[in-house]
């Protein structure tokens, strides 16, 4: 009976039917059948034929539960996929993700908090659609105690209207499937401390950045400097020859036979080892340490890489790093395959042939994908020697339109010569000058000229300036030209108007207005009234009031707040707390509209894989 009951379970649990039915019935016929053959008092063949009896009685009813359990999960994927337009892929990448809701019924267990969610973000049956296939998890929890009370949550943590709780849901779905309590709340707050953030400022982030939510925010980040080279394709050939060249016979197998299969069988191992395991730790170390980046490294790593791809230099990086490991799994499966050969193989002639082909095939499959390394190695390459800035030092960002005389300001102030930065993704440079004097030292960075128009038309270019006034422990000092001399684009009303509209949108920040070319009168049209209140005005070429800038920028440096804090110098690569979640592809986030998303502030920490 043991015998049967482990057969039955292990059988139709294989085949994915409810065991329990069968399980159920079989215990109940043992204990019946044992039941009947101590208190029946008839003969023994009378009792065999009624336990038989029962034991079909109850086999069949096992069998009618489990045609009733299969039917009640075919109509489940037929309700779910008729509610929701599902093609068949993705009704499968649903149910793969939440097989346990099979188990429910549609109309009482998973249509009513459908609507609910529905109905809370005002979502259409395409959204409805998006967010499931998405997020399955969702149709796994519940509304009335765990959606509808976490985004509630989430809402009056960050003071939304229910528009922005849709666009941020819409843009981010994962946080339906977070435990608000413990990991969105712990996000927000560990992320408006490190950063020193307003509730403002915490809001307008959250909403920009939707990725940062579901994430616990590191306490230390890694640095784009610190990134690990992959090694290229000589350099894993020439490893994986000596690995296999020191692998010898082993005299203790007496056989000729066995001696040669595993010989063969190490050797051959050896040789994928030292290629695979290699290329799975670069990797892994590299996809751990993008994970750890800074905002500000996370949005400097986006602007690299995403300029790479529109030059055609790589393929988005998602797919950079599914080459990658396919060239590594391809090596794999082809060592795996010589290796069982070897191992059965029937004559020790036979196992040496296969040993020597193995080391002749393997080169020729690696080098066949070896291509997929190139695209990593330029990435790393181009982002590692971007500049990094110290958290260690304030950092006063010049930000103003463009032509203005910011970076001649950055030489001006600056002791000694400054550094100056070629960025992969503009013509022009970004200047980090760093001022020291005995008591002071602080950083001064010139950024990417703002245009004149909405914030959401801005460009990458523009978002790296808004994210270095934003995401850096910083003060601002907006520089303007209102001599009428920078050309229509940068003409004195739309520097006007630039610095109002970015003033007003970071409120908090330690705030200085400089007028550059003081030589040169304002512009036909402007009044002095026109000029903002307490603007400092100077000269780069007459050095006038250099010297009342510099002692005013030492009075911003002294009321920044330096966080974040940085991780220590020395640091393993990799190693760290928490997650950053800017770069959508070591995530779950993906993006639909690859071209817009070029193009968008709204993400600039974002990747497009």
């Amino acid at each position: 009976m043991a015998d049967g009951l482990r057969h039955g379970v292990a059988r139709r649990g294989a085949r994915g039917v409810p065991w329990a039915c069968w399980a159920l019935a079989l215990v109940t016929s043992a204990l019946i059948s044992a039941h009947l053959s101590t208190h029946l008092p008839i003969a023994s063949s009378h009792r065999t034929a009624e336990t038989r009896r029962l034991h079909g009685r109850l086999l069949e009813h096992g069998r009618l539960l489990e045609k009733a359990s299969k039917a009640s999960a075919a109509a489940m994927q037929l309700e779910l996929q008729l509610r929701l337009n599902l093609t068949e892929t993705e009704l499968q990448k649903v149910v793969r993700r939440v097989s346990s809701i099979l188990s429910r019924t549609f109309e009482s267990d998973v249509e009513p908090g459908l609507i609910s969610l529905q109905h809370r973000l005002s979502l259409s049956d395409a959204e409805l659609k998006r967010i499931v296939v998405w997020v399955p998890v969702v149709l796994g929890r519940s509304y009335a105690e765990e959606i509808g009370p976490g985004l509630a949550t989430l809402q009056s943590r960050l003071a939304m209207s229910d528009a922005e709780l849709r666009q941020l849901v819409l843009s981010q779905p994962q946080v339906l499937g977070c435990n608000f309590e413990t990991i969105v709340e712990t996000a927000l707050e560990s992320l408006q401390t490190q950063l020193g953030l307003t509730d403002t400022e915490l809001k307008r982030l959250a909403l920009r950045n939707p990725p940062l939510l579901g994430r616990s925010y590191p306490e230390s980040y890694t640095y784009l400097s610190h990134l690990k080279q992959v090694k290229g394709k000589e350099s894993l050939l020439r490893s994986a020859e000596r690995a296999a060249s020191r692998i010898k016979p082993n005299p203790k197998f007496g056989s000729a036979k066995v001696r040669a299969q595993k010989h063969a069988a190490q050797a051959i191992d050896a040789y994928s080892a030292a290629i695979t395991t290699v290329l799975r730790d670069n990797l892994k170390t590299f996809r751990e340490h993008m994970r750890h980046l800074s905002p500000f490294e996370a949005s400097m790593a986006n602007l690299t890489l995403g300029a790479m791809e529109r030059e055609k230099l790589i393929a988005p990086l998602g797919e950079v790093m599914s080459d990658f490991d396919c060239m590594r799994r391809a090596v794999t499966r082809a060592s795996k395959e010589f290796v069982s050969q070897a191992a059965h193989a029937d004559t020790a002639k036979e196992a040496e042939a296969l040993r020597k082909a193995a080391l002749e095939s393997l080169p020729k499959v690696f080098t066949d994908g070896s291509k997929a390394i190139e695209p990593l190695k330029q990435a790393i390459a181009k982002m590692s020697v971007l500049p990094r800035v110290s958290f260690l030092d304030p950092t006063i960002v010049l930000v103003g339109m463009p032509n203005v005389g910011k970076s001649s300001m950055v030489t001006a102030v600056s002791s000694g010569t400054p550094e100056i930065n070629d960025y992969p993704f503009t013509t022009r440079r970004l200047k980090i000058g760093h001022v020291i004097t005995s008591e002071h030292r602080y950083q001064v960075m010139d950024t990417p000229g703002v245009l004149h128009r909405p914030e959401t038309e801005r460009n990458a270019m523009e978002g790296l300036t808004l994210a270095a006034v934003e995401l850096l422990p910083a003060a601002v000092i907006f520089v303007m030209d209102l001599s009428g001399t920078c050309g229509d684009q940068s003409s004195p009303r739309f520097q006007l108007e630039v610095r109002k509209q970015i003033r007003e949108q970071f409120p908090e920040r330690p705030w200085l207005d400089v007028r550059s070319k003081m030589d040169l009168p304002l512009a036909e049209g402007l009044a002095e009234e026109d000029v903002p209140e307490g603007t400092l005005g100077i000269s780069t070429l007459t050095g006038h009031n250099l010297e009342e800038l510099k002692q005013r920028m030492v009075n911003l440096a002294s009321g920044i707040n330096l966080q974040p804090k940085p991780p220590p110098e020395r640091r393993r690569l990799g190693a760290g707390a928490g997650t950053c979640a800017y770069l959508s592809c070591l995530t779950d986030v993906c993006f639909e509209d690859d071209d817009d998303a070029q193009d968008s502030t709204d993400d600039l920490f974002s990747l497009r894989f």
